[in-house]
């Protein structure tokens, strides 16, 4: 029986009411959607925001196979998540190991290969859902090309002035904003949505998640 192998997933930083102590946390929405999306063929374990050299020994020591950066936080508001989550691309790209940005992880992923941020419209954007539009990559992705509802919690979109040569659009809206991405040689997706937060979840999500960190589906 083939090993199961392990996904680590980062966390957003909180601070707690009365505490002098910022705390790493992952929204309860995870376990299930995690458990759903893996099955029995892998694991999942939650990362720590502990900084450049650190995080990158955690993630060795632990013998992570594949990385999810969580939503969370806008880039900027914890320096050392920035540090960390930053350090675990670079991480996944020297070692060629998949990884999946969700929001706020997308966003960094952009960010990283050199795209700008730009804030959107708070009345189509944040607490939304809105359709967005597969691209021929989705479809040779996913053999799907039919537009998908998703929700939408963000305030900063990416921005197309500055378009990454690493990144190659998966789905935009009706306005042409990028909404789904990948890179063109490592294994590394990208959704602005929260696949998490779906209820029902949706199976292009699940699809998605397991081609990039299982190189299989159900």
């Amino acid at each position: 029986m083939a090993e199961k192998k392990i996904i680590g997933i980062s966390m957003r930083v909180v601070k707690a009411t009365g505490y002098q102590e910022p705390r790493d946390a992952l929204a309860h929405d995870w376990y299930p959607f995690l458990d759903w999306v893996l099955g029995a063929r892998a694991t999942w374990l939650m990362i720590p925001n502990l900084g450049d050299k650190a995080v990158r020994d955690f993630v060795r020591a632990q013998r992570i196979d594949g990385l999810i950066l969580s939503g969370g936080n806008d880039i900027g508001d914890s320096p050392i998540r920035d540090e960390t989550e930053t350090a675990l691309i670079e991480h996944a790209l020297e070692n060629n190991m998949p990884l999946v940005g969700i929001c706020r992880g997308l966003q960094l992923l952009w960010r990283y290969f050199g795209g700008a941020l730009s804030p959107v419209p708070a009345e189509m954007h944040i607490a939304k859902r809105h359709l967005v539009y597969p691209t021929a990559e989705w479809e040779a992705l996913t053999g799907e090309n039919t537009p998908c509802e998703v929700n939408s919690f963000h305030t900063m979109g990416l921005s197309q002035k500055s378009s990454p040569e690493a990144l190659s659009a998966l789905a935009t809206t009706s306005e042409q904003q990028i909404e789904a991405v990948k890179h063109s040689q490592a294994p590394m997706l990208g959704l602005m949505w929260h696949p998490e937060r779906e209820q029902p979840y949706a199976d292009h999500d699940k699809h998605l998640l397991q081609t990039f960190l299982l190189g299989n589906q159900d």
